[in-house]
């Protein structure tokens, strides 16, 4: 790695129509707002790019009239390979009264520069700025500061590691992965996290989480996650992978009717859509169903003593949950309607409308994942999904008299 300071070029000009001017580099900084001190160079890796801002100060002792306070900044990167300076860019500048000396100063913003690596040799070469006045002689001229190129092998990130592995219950929210403080680099770090669903699937990044530790939120499907660690002259870090296991979709109780003995075992699917049970469990017989959204069970349907049923929707988990055997009416479902949803698809809003007195509703995804219950004494309720997901969610509504009915809300 080699560093090269290059402590500069003070020009100061004089005549009977120039001022002096102190110009300097102040809050210099990269992109994402990490300081970089006075005397550090900025530091970059030998193939990339560095990003950052800095403030030009201007100051003089001499008075000046209104007519002689506006100027302009310059902005150069000196290369040592090249006789003239490469510019960069100018700002404006209008020097201001003060009440103490210097008697004018002015201190503006510079954009973002944006370096190449490839434009430097890092031997020598500095940034630094020129203050030009417009209406009288003279100007002033930066000490440079110094670019540092760092070989992307030379000083590796260590300690990224993030924690823990979890397997949620029904229900369940993730805890916050938390993340250790890395340590080698340059000592500054940023960090990007990533997910993705499947071993060793295409990542994705999350939008906005850019912390040491990432807290998920809810989430709809078994997930992985890493973080990845970067740091001026230093090749990206990547964290092995958090594992948060989504609970298996549970759509109800198991109910065993009589001490179970397996003659067969028949497997009944349907991966979208619903089943309706019609018929029977015959005794001693473990039987499976899988419905795309949901089971009915209709008038007749039973199981025999010593039957055996298992229920669960595709794609909700590796292993099937259990659902106690109830008898429903599909026909009479189908004529009485108690509650209507408005719009449905929707993407913020949605009016929960009943022809009856309504005691409690309940939202909850295709997994079984609840994300809104309570108590309602009214016949209409507004229900704000904004913050939802989107995908399928299942509305079940509950009126004081007992009475149930579920329906499909679609989250665009």
């Amino acid at each position: 790695m080699k560093s090269v300071y290059l402590y500069i070029l003070f020009c100061l000009c004089f005549s009977y129509s120039y001022s002096q001017y102190t110009v300097s580099m102040i809050n210099v900084r990269y992109s994402n707002g990490t300081p970089i001190p006075s005397g550090q160079p900025i530091n970059f890796n030998s193939s990339g790019t560095v990003s950052f801002t800095f403030d030009a100060k201007v100051t003089t002792d001499v008075n000046l009239v209104d007519s002689d306070a506006f100027g302009n900044v310059e902005v150069y990167a000196k290369r040592t390979n090249k006789i003239e300076p490469d510019w960069l860019q100018t700002v404006g500048i209008t020097l201001g009264p003060t009440n103490s000396s210097p008697k004018f100063h002015g201190v503006t913003g510079v954009g973002k520069i944006i370096l190449n690596a490839s434009d430097f040799n890092f031997s020598g070469d500095y940034i630094y700025v020129v203050y030009k006045p417009l209406n009288i002689g003279g100007s002033g001229t930066s000490v440079g500061w110094p670019i540092d190129k760092t070989s992307v092998s030379g000083n590796p990130i260590l300690n990224n590691v993030i924690s823990a592995n979890q397997s949620l219950p029904v229900g369940g929210i993730p805890e916050p992965i938390i993340g250790s403080t890395p340590t080698g680099g340059s000592g500054v770090f940023t960090y990007i996290w990533k997910q993705y669903f499947v071993p060793n699937g295409p990542q994705s990044v999350i939008p906005g989480a850019t912390s040491k530790d990432y807290n998920p939120g809810p989430i709809t499907q078994n997930t992985f996650f890493v973080r990845e660690v970067s740091s001026p002259g230093s090749s990206n870090s990547v964290s092995t992978s958090v594992y948060i296991q989504f609970p298996p979709c549970k759509i109800g109780n198991y109910h065993e009717f009589n001490e179970m003995t397996t003659y067969t075992t028949p497997y009944f699917s349907q991966q979208s859509g619903f089943l309706r049970l019609q018929s029977f469990i015959y005794s001693g017989v473990k039987t499976t169903y899988q419905a795309g959204e949901y089971i009915v069970m209709e008038t007749g349907f039973y199981g025999a003593g010593g039957s055996q049923l298992h229920a669960y929707i595709a794609g909700c988990g590796d292993s099937s949950a259990m659902m106690m055997a109830n008898t429903e009416n599909v026909e009479a479902e189908k004529k009485e309607e108690i509650f209507v949803l408005y719009p449905n698809p929707a993407i913020d809003n949605v009016s929960i409308t009943s022809n009856k007195l309504m005691s409690s509703v309940l939202v909850a995804s295709l997994s079984g994942l609840t994300f809104f219950q309570s108590e309602i004494k009214a016949t209409s309720y507004e229900l704000n999904i904004g913050n939802y997901p989107k995908g399928i969610y299942v509305v079940t509504v509950t009126t004081s008299d007992g009475k149930t009915e579920f329906k499909k809300l679609i989250k665009n």
